[in-house]
């Protein structure tokens, strides 16, 4: 996804606000959106701006698997700031005695982006964002360090983060999906009338649901063949791409756990509905992108294409 792209995405118009007020931010975005693309353009972000010494950090195969390897975290912290501290660390106590240390010596302000990834525990990575919480409140008065998180709503906090924005990146409307296929009709030079663009983007837009992960899958395709004579030849290979796409694949895999289920709890929310803090299946879908947030504390389960796929799942007619 271009910049261009990016930028054009409600979810980082309000990021870029945040970052220019020098405020932290938690990024909540379920499974498979494309995330990456709005970390990458978080450091863009800071080329012509103020000095900001970046450091980007995720989960790191530990001697479990998946819990965090703080070792590793303090080499790639030091390597991100630019600065050395001797000192040993081993978990994450010795990590944010070690991390103020870092921070009283970096000359710069020091940004921290904490990405998090269906592997990892999600008691690991609020143990993490609670200890920059903690840090932020520290230094937050100088203006010597900034934090994004992500969070792939699997992140059960035991209290809140004061010193954190929350954003939702949640589904496209059909607005923006319009201006992206109109963005990429101008680069490529398509010669289709406006009429047939807004029907693209209509088409589109109810075949993926405004889902990002599968929107941007779209407009990967769309970018690669440009477009057929008529609208209906060109939605037909973006169908076809949608459904070996590897999101598609990943929520099938997830869901192969408890396809029957899961797929029925998923067609409770085709009517936007409330669901129980409780209800850990509805959590879970809410983590694939299988359901979506709605106003008023509601879910819905996302319509077009994971709508079929969920009803065929679960042995429903489409």
């Amino acid at each position: 996804m271009t910049q261009a792209l990016v930028e054009a995405m409600p979810v980082w118009k309000q990021l870029a606000r945040y970052l220019r007020a020098e405020d932290s931010v938690l990024l909540h975005a379920s499974r498979y959106h494309p995330i990456r693309p709005l970390l990458d353009g978080v450091g863009r972000f800071y080329t012509t701006s103020a000095p900001v010494r970046c450091v980007m950090l995720g989960p790191t195969p530990g001697r479990s698997g998946t819990m965090l390897d703080y070792s590793e975290f303090w080499s790639a912290t030091q390597q991100g700031l630019a600065v050395s501290v001797k000192c040993s660390v081993s978990n994450v106590f010795s990590y944010k005695a070690a991390v103020r240390k870092l921070l009283q010596r970096c000359p710069e302000r020091a940004l921290v982006v904490l990405e998090t990834s269906e592997h990892q525990l999600p008691d690991e990575h609020a143990v993490l964002l609670a200890t920059f919480n903690e840090l932020l409140r520290e230094f937050s008065q100088p203006g010597k360090l900034q934090v994004v998180a992500t969070d792939d709503y699997a992140l059960r906090l035991p209290s809140p983060l004061p010193f954190f924005k929350e954003i939702h990146f949640g589904h496209l409307d059909i607005e923006v999906v319009g201006q992206c296929i109109e963005h990429i009709s101008r680069t490529k030079v398509w010669n289709m009338s406006e009429a047939n663009l807004h029907d693209l983007a209509r088409r589109v837009h109810a075949e993926t649901g405004g889902h990002p992960g599968l929107f941007s899958s779209a407009l990967e395709k769309l970018e690669q063949d440009g477009l057929d004579t008529n609208t209906a030849g060109t939605l037909d290979g973006v169908r076809q791409h949608l459904e070996s796409d590897d999101t598609v694949d990943r929520i099938v895999k997830a869901l192969g756990a408890d396809p029957y289920d899961l797929c029925r709890t998923a067609l409770k929310f085709e009517t936007p509905e409330r669901a129980s803090p409780a209800d850990r299946m509805s959590a879970f879908l809410l983590q694939l992108g299988v359901l979506r947030r709605y106003p008023l504390g509601k879910l819905e389960l996302y319509p077009g294409l994971i709508t079929r796929l969920i009803k065929e799942m679960a042995g429903s007619p489409p």
